[in-house]
């Protein structure tokens, strides 16, 4: 209750923020850990004996220690200050597993900056290291509970550098989405028997009696039909084309389910989707309100997945 009382108060007073920030002084936070709570004893302790023996080496030891303590806990704020956080892109996921954010630490001072963290919940990362003028790239992971928009709503980056004395951290409140898919079908249910030929016009794996001729390379194509004998003689990357070709296309309608609940058609769609475009088949996708026209590859597979998650 106290904790979620404090999030929430950090929340109130820093605001959301955007896809990149850099980090003030004002909003990082900083407590003696358990090791640092241990230490102040251990030097309260000195203190104490050094001043009832009246031994002057024993005072000369504590006030060291206590200057290195405080030495330690500027450094460990300054390692976060001013440093640069950027959204470096999102990982969709289905239902049931883990979508990632990817996240960029950004190190534009002169100064190098050593044993950076990001938590998320029980997630913790690596810990890296960024020299003057570094950045490096993280990833959170996200469970992905039900399907629709998937937010990312706090994460916080720390350090204990440079002695593990002081925790020192700062919260970040994005507004960063991912989607999560629906959970695919167990597989099964053969998808509609509906079948076109498309002419080749999208489907480079399959029926290659006909050389049609190349094409620029676009993202999706199969490696197969690349030229890859032009590529090496210097040309640009092309893809080759075929007329008359036997390309399997399929309709996947939501209308054609309606023996199924809601969510058991989106499973099912998913499914279809997903063994299509593993199979090297061209389809299409009706859904209420929209329909996507017959293609194939990676990103109408991506398409019609988020297409299925947001209906």
């Amino acid at each position: 209750m106290v904790r979620s009382r404090i999030r929430a108060w950090a929340r109130r007073r820093q605001g959301p923020d955007g896809e990149q920030l850099r980090l003030a002084s004002r909003r990082i936070y900083i407590l003696p850990n358990a090791q640092g709570i241990a230490f102040g004893f251990l030097v309260f302790g000195m203190l104490m004996g050094a001043l009832n023996y009246n031994n002057s080496l024993g005072l000369a030891v504590t006030f060291l220690m206590a200057s290195l303590a405080l030495v330690a806990m500027h450094h460990c704020h300054r390692n976060l200050s001013g440093l640069s956080i950027r959204f470096a892109g999102d990982t969709p996921a289905f239902v049931g597993q883990k979508a990632r954010f990817k996240v960029t630490l950004i190190n534009d001072s002169a100064a190098p900056r050593f044993g950076l963290t990001l938590r998320r919940g029980a997630y913790v990362t690596e810990s890296v290291h960024l020299e003057p003028g570094e950045h490096v790239t993280l990833s959170l992971e996200v469970e992905a509970n039900a399907r629709g928009r998937l937010p990312i709503d706090r994460f916080g980056v720390f350090t204990t550098f440079p002695l593990g004395l002081f925790h020192c951290w700062a919260w970040i409140h994005p507004q960063w989405q991912s989607v999560a898919y629906p959970k695919p079908a167990p597989p099964g249910l053969e998808p509609p028997p509906q079948q076109t030929d498309t002419g080749g016009a999208n489907d480079n794996t399959r029926g290659d009696a006909d050389f049609a001729g190349l094409r620029g390379y676009r993202p999706g194509d199969s490696p197969r039909h690349i030229a890859w004998k032009a590529y090496a003689r210097g040309q640009e990357l092309l893809v080759k084309q075929y007329s008359g070709t036997d390309v399997t296309s399929h309709w996947l309608d939501f209308e054609a389910l309606d023996q199924m609940g809601l969510e058991a058609r989106l499973s099912q769609l998913t499914r279809w989707v997903i063994d299509a475009n593993s199979e090297g088949h061209a389809w299409g996708l009706r859904l209420p309100g929209q329909t996507l026209a017959p293609d194939l590859g990676p990103a109408h597979r991506d398409r019609c997945l988020k297409a299925l998650a947001l209906l």
